[in-house]
């Protein structure tokens, strides 16, 4: 049989019963207990700090460059009141190393320029501050992280040649210019110069400070008239440990445009001197003495000067009376005795083939010893060379007692 059912009152006053018995009781929701009647409390909101810190660059820089530290006002900075200050820092991570500490700033408003040595810091923006409604002062700080990387620490200013256009055969100065630019001495310095992409110079300096240039040259002759690549490339090993970026720097190339210069220098070889004697046969009357001209330019044309003596009652003949003597020459190597190459050059300097322009000799005194000076200079395209010079002297042939025939 079905139970009776309830009327509306009963029913209704069984809902009320349940609900009073089922708010009552314990209600777990997992393992944790919540009570409803409890009313939750919604957290404060957090104060935020009036000023942030700014880094200029951001994050890093190399270590030869300056940085830029200041606060810079956040969207709370309307809540601070009153009483305010702010101190920038710079702390290496490591704990240990340069540091950098600046002054409390009660206008929150001060820019510091600083350098720092290569490492990694914790920049750190401290604030003394009263919000707005409050009476006690708080303390917030910020912090950034920052780096300072290997920098450019050295540097080539410029390469050039003295004079501008160099000239073949004629010696020339490449001078440079090469610039410590980082915070530290490089120990040691050493720079390499190329000709046409092949080392010809390498130099090592002990020590270059910071700040310091060493500007200096060498010496270098070119035999052709031709276009020529000159370069310099300071610290080839990177003993200073820069970053490839920054060794852009370190090497500098230039061109010059040698042009035909003055022919060489001749070079002079004298033979013994070698005594003829007299039409009586008794003494020496004149001498002859061998001659022999090198490293000559078979193109050039080469003009020779004697002076000697002027010499009486004995005549001295054309050449030797006193005032220059000149000769034109041309190619090859001459002797003057007509023994070609003989005597021989020094080097294998002499060229083949050899002309004779004559038997060169002079007069014996006889009490008086003679001097000769002889000049000989190249000439070729408009230009002169550097004169070769000899000079030597004859001895009298007098036999004692020297009776004084000269004057």
């Amino acid at each position: 049989m079905r139970p009776p059912p309830l009327s509306a009152g009963l029913l209704a006053a069984a809902c009320v019963v349940g609900a009073v018995a089922q708010t009552a009781g314990p209600r777990f929701d997992g393992e944790r207990k919540r009570d409803p009647l409890v009313p939750l409390v919604k957290p404060a909101q957090p104060v935020l700090p009036p000023y942030r810190l700014v880094i200029t660059p951001a994050s890093a820089v190399d270590e030869n460059q300056p940085i830029q530290v200041q606060p810079q006002p956040s969207p709370a900075v309307a809540n601070a009141q009153g009483e305010r200050s702010c101190t920038v820092s710079l702390r290496p991570e490591s704990g240990s190393g340069a540091s950098w500490q600046g002054v409390p700033d009660t206008s929150c408003s001060r820019i510091d320029t600083l350098r720092l040595p290569m490492g990694t810091y914790r920049a750190r923006l401290t604030m003394r501050w009263r919000p707005a409604g409050e009476t006690m002062a708080r303390e917030d700080s910020h912090d950034l992280p920052y780096a300072v990387r290997v920098g450019d620490r050295v540097r080539v200013l410029s390469l050039r040649t003295e004079p501008a256009q160099p000239e073949t055969r004629v010696a020339a100065k490449l001078a440079w210019e090469v610039l410590n630019s980082g915070p530290q001495a490089v120990a040691p310095l050493v720079v390499e110069f190329r000709r046409d992409g092949q080392v010809v110079e390498r130099r090592t300096r002990p020590s270059l400070a910071p700040g310091e240039v060493w500007r200096d040259g060498f010496i270098f002759t070119v035999a052709e008239a031709r276009r020529v690549a000159l370069g310099i490339v300071a610290d080839p090993d990177n003993r200073a440990g820069e970053p490839e970026p920054h060794r852009a720097n370190n090497s500098l190339e230039r061109f010059a445009d040698v042009v035909p210069g003055p022919p060489p220098t001749p070079v002079l070889v004298l033979g013994d001197v070698t005594p003829n004697p007299g039409i009586t046969g008794q003494r020496p009357a004149t001498w002859s003495r061998a001659l022999t001209l090198c490293n000559v330019d078979p193109d050039a044309r080469y003009v020779s000067e004697v002076r000697g003596p002027a010499c009486m009652p004995l005549p001295c003949g054309g050449p030797y009376s006193g005032t220059p003597s000149r000769g034109d020459f041309r190619a090859g190597a001459f002797n003057a005795n007509g023994s070609a190459l003989t005597p021989a050059c020094p080097g294998g300097l002499s060229f083949a083939g050899g002309l004779n322009p004559g038997t060169w000799q002079g007069p014996i005194g006889h009490t008086r010893e003679h001097r000769f000076d002889l000049t000989v200079f190249a000439e070729k395209n408009g230009r002169r060379s550097p004169a070769a010079t000899a000079s030597f002297t004859v001895q009298p042939n007098c036999r004692p007692p020297c009776v004084e025939t000269e004057r």
